[in-house]
C-alpha cells in the first residue's frame, strides 16, 4: 500500500529552519515533502524554497497557513512570535510543530493546547533531544532498573560570550535570556524522566539588557527525587547531563542535548555498558516521530506531550519572577 507523504510548510526561515529543511528533504527521512515556505521577505522565501525544493513560497504567514495542501507547519521564527503564529496555523486547520520554547507563559501554553484539542489538531513543541536514541536508551535503562531507584539528575548548559544588545539572545523583546534559550533543554530533559516537579527554586543573574544571563535552579519530585540545573549565556561551564540512581548512574556524551553516546556505570562507578547511536543529524528522529504520529492520525506525541510544554512554561515563570 502506498502511503501519501506528509506535506510540511515552514514559517521562519533562519538557521534552525535551514537545518530542519535539510533533514526533512534528505535521505534519512521518508514519507515527507516540503510543500511551502514563508518569510516576511519574499526574496528570502524564494531563495530558501529553491535551496530546499519547496513548491510554493510566501511573503506572509497567513497565506501559508491557509494552503489546503499542507498537513503540518513547522514554526521557527523568534520566540516572541510563536504564540500568534501557532494560533494562526491552528485556526486555519493546520497541525503544528513549533521550535522550543513553544511559548513563554503558562497562560499562552494552556490557550494553545486547548485550541489544538478544540480543533482536533496535532500540536508539539520541537524538543528534539527527547527523541534521540541516547535519550530513549536512558529511558529504557531506568525502566529496566539498571541503575536502581532514580535519585538525582544534574544538567549544565552554559556557554560564554560577550554581552551584545543587538543579539537575539540578549533582547527581552524577542524572548531572549538563558532560561528560554538553553534552560528549556535542561528543564525538558529532566521532566522527560521525572514528570512535573512538585517544587522549584532558583536564582538568576541579569545582563545589562534585563534578560537572565545565568541561572541555577533546583527541582523536587515525588518519591524523593531531586534535580539540579544551571544555564548561562555568560560563562562556559560545560554542556553535560548525568543521572544517578541507587545502584548506578548514566552519563551522556559531550553536549547532552545532541549527544550520540551515553554510558551506564554500576554502583561502584565502573563502566557497565556503553551505547552509541548512528552518526546522522539528530533532527531526524523528531521528524520521523512527527510523520509517524500524523500518519497514524494521532493528535499528540507520547514522548513530548503538550502538558510537558505547559509545565515547562510554568517553571519559566517561577524562575523568572
Amino acid at each position: 500500500m502506498t502511503i501519501s507523504p506528509i506535506k510540511f510548510g515552514i514559517i521562519g526561515l533562519g538557521r534552525i529552519a535551514n537545518r530542519f529543511a535539510t533533514v526533512l528533504t534528505g535521505e534519512t527521512v521518508k514519507n515527507a515533502e516540503l510543500t511551502a515556505v514563508a518569510a516576511n521577505d519574499l526574496s528570502r522565501a524564494v531563495e530558501f524554497g529553491a535551496k530546499h525544493g519547496a513548491k510554493i513560497t510566501y511573503d506572509n504567514y497567513e497565506g501559508l497557513s491557509k494552503n489546503n495542501d499542507i498537513d503540518i507547519v513547522y514554526i521557527a521564527n523568534a520566540n516572541d512570535m510563536h504564540f500568534e503564529t501557532i494560533k494562526l496555523c491552528l485556526n486555519n486547520g493546520k497541525a503544528v510543530l513549533c521550535e522550543k520554547p513553544m511559548v513563554m507563559t503558562k497562560k499562552d501554553a494552556v490557550e494553545l493546547t486547548s485550541l489544538a484539542k478544540e480543533k482536533n489538531l496535532f500540536l508539539m513543541e520541537a524538543m528534539w533531544t527527547r527523541f534521540l536514541p541516547v535519550y530513549r536508551k536512558a529511558v529504557e535503562w531506568i525502566a529496566n532498573g539498571k541503575i536502581g531507584e532514580l535519585k538525582l539528575i544534574e544538567t549544565s548548559f552554559c556557554f560564554g560570550g560577550e554581552e551584545n544588545s543587538e543579539n537575539r539572545l540578549y533582547n527581552p523583546n524577542l524572548g531572549g535570556g538563558a532560561i528560554y534559550d538553553v534552560g528549556v533543554y535542561s528543564i525538558e530533559f529532566i521532566t522527560g524522566f521525572l514528570g512535573k516537579p512538585k517544587a522549584v527554586s532558583g536564582y538568576t543573574l541579569k545582563a545589562g539588557t534585563g534578560v537572565d544571563s545565568l541561572a541555577v535552579f533546583n527541582m523536587e519530585f515525588d518519591k524523593d527525587v531531586l534535580a539540579q540545573a544551571r544555564c548561562s549565556l555568560s560563562i562556559s561551564a560545560g554542556v553535560t547531563a548525568s543521572i544517578y540512581g541507587s545502584k548506578g548512574s548514566i552519563k551522556f556524551g559531550d553536549r547532552f542535548y545532541c549527544a550520540k553516546s551515553c554510558e551506564r556505570f554500576d554502583g561502584n562507578c565502573n563502566l557497565a555498558e556503553k551505547f552509541e547511536a548512528e552518526d546522522i543529524d539528530g533532527f531526524t528522529y523528531q521528524i520521523r516521530h512527527v510523520i509517524k504520529m500524523l500518519s497514524e492520525g494521532k493528535k499528540e506525541s507520547d514522548i513530548m506531550p503538550v502538558q510537558d510544554t505547559v509545565d515547562c512554561a510554568e517553571i519559566f515563570e517561577i524562575l523568572l519572577k
